[in-house]
Formats: structure tokens, sequence, C-alpha cells
């Protein structure tokens, strides 16, 4: 008899348990979703990834901001640029030093059409203390 007693006991206690775990977990529980912090963006202009060619001749300079539009005190140091032409299916690439355009790099958007395609790597951006940040690389379609 003592032993019944046990095991009823024993096998109350396991379903009562069972039953305040599942009652907990059908309690809305917070989940932590991972936050996505600001990193540094290369733009042209607006920053849009598709520009009009003639917006793309007429540009001076190319920046880097916070993707959370954020202040930032990095410039950008240097910059290549590849072309692939839609209208020849090659390629051209020329670098870029600084954030305002050389001749040389003025000149090569100038030779833009539509449906070609820039594609911006090789992007370092400076801050004032001297630290050098890599930046992710961007695609630009061209209309």
């Amino acid at each position: 008899m003592k032993q019944i007693f046990f095991l009823l006991t024993f096998v109350n206690f396991c379903l009562a348990t069972k039953a305040q775990s599942d009652a907990n977990s059908s309690k809305g529980t917070l989940v932590e979703r991972p936050t996505e912090c600001p990193q540094l963006i290369f733009k042209f202009a607006t920053g849009l990834t598709r520009m009009p060619a003639v917006v793309l001749k007429h540009l001076d300079k190319a920046s880097v901001e916070m993707s959370d539009f954020s202040k930032s005190n990095y410039r950008l140091q240097k910059f290549t640029i590849t072309l692939l032409s839609d209208s020849t299916h090659t390629y051209k690439s020329l670098s870029n030093e600084g954030d305002n355009f050389t001749i040389e790099t003025k000149a090569f958007l100038n030779s833009l059409k539509p449906n070609d395609i820039l594609m911006i790597s090789g992007i370092t951006a400076i801050n004032e203390n001297g630290k050098v940040v890599n930046v992710e690389e961007k695609i630009f379609a061209v209309y």
C-alpha cells in the first residue's frame, strides 16, 4: 500500500510540474532580437542604387555616411570604380583617392550609358584620429 501511495504521489508531482511548465511556456515570453548596428555606407548623391546616367555624369564627389543617418566623422579615403558596359560587354576599372573626383574619374563617369553597371569596391574611410575602416562594396545600376 505504501508503494502505491508513493507511486501516485510521484505521478501527481510529475503531472503538476508538466502543467506548470506548459503554463509558463504559453505566457508571452520576451524574445530578444539582434539589433543591427549602424555601419558606414558608400553613396553617390542621394545614395540610391539606381541612378540616371545624366546625374552620375554631373557629380563631383562621393561620400560615406552612417546607415542610420547619425553623425559620422569619417571621410572617404579611396575607392575603385568598375564599369560593366552593357553595349560592349567589357569592363574598365579606375581608382580614386579622396572623396572629390579626379579628372580621370569624371571622364570615366562621362562614358556611362543606360543599362551600364557601376561596382564600387576597395572602399576605405578614415576618421579624424586616423582610424581606417573598410566599407562594404556597392553596386549602382545606370538608366
